[in-house]
């Protein structure tokens, strides 16, 4: 039996290529959770596996894209948007909820209440009526976060703007 290799390297790349797809869309409209952003970054590296055996595959006709206009201008193209995206991503100080995030994130409940000027109890309050359950006042609220499922900012959110 001879061995043909678009028996794994064009199904490698659909099947990886629609996992990156959806998740990229998902993370696009801010639906990811931490294991979406985990699998679209280890899928991303078999999805580029898969793209580098298939160009090793089919060398030939991948050099011929370099002579058509219309293909070059296409690959152009997407290098500078891709370029220009990642030039002006904004700069992670200029996004204080992310900071807030990170800041409150590794500190305690007892912590975080004497900052908010209120009592533990209150933000406990707070925080069942959110629908997050808490073993420990101890408790980070990445680990309150983490213990529920949640992201650090759902978590957050309920600390400081709680629905009264």
């Amino acid at each position: 039996m001879k061995y043909n290799h678009r028996n794994f390297s064009t199904p490698m790349i659909m099947a990886s290529g629609l996992v990156i797809t959806v998740s990229g869309i998902m993370m696009f409209f801010h639906l990811e959770k931490d294991l979406v952003k985990l699998m679209h970054e280890w899928i991303g590296l078999v999805m580029a596996v898969g793209v580098l055996l298939h160009i090793q595959f089919h060398w030939r006709a991948f050099k011929r894209y370099f002579t058509k206009k219309s293909g070059i201008a296409v690959i152009i193209g997407i290098l500078l948007a891709s370029s220009a995206i990642a030039l002006t991503a904004p700069d992670k100080k200029a996004q204080p909820t992310k900071q807030l995030v990170e800041h409150y994130s590794d500190k305690s409940l007892e912590q975080i209440a004497a900052f908010e000027n209120r009592t533990i109890e209150q933000l406990l309050v707070d925080l069942e009526i959110a629908h997050y359950s808490v073993s420990s006042v101890e408790l980070s609220l990445n680990d309150i976060a983490h213990e529920n499922h949640a992201s650090p900012f759902e978590v957050i959110d309920a600390v400081i703007n709680p629905d009264y």
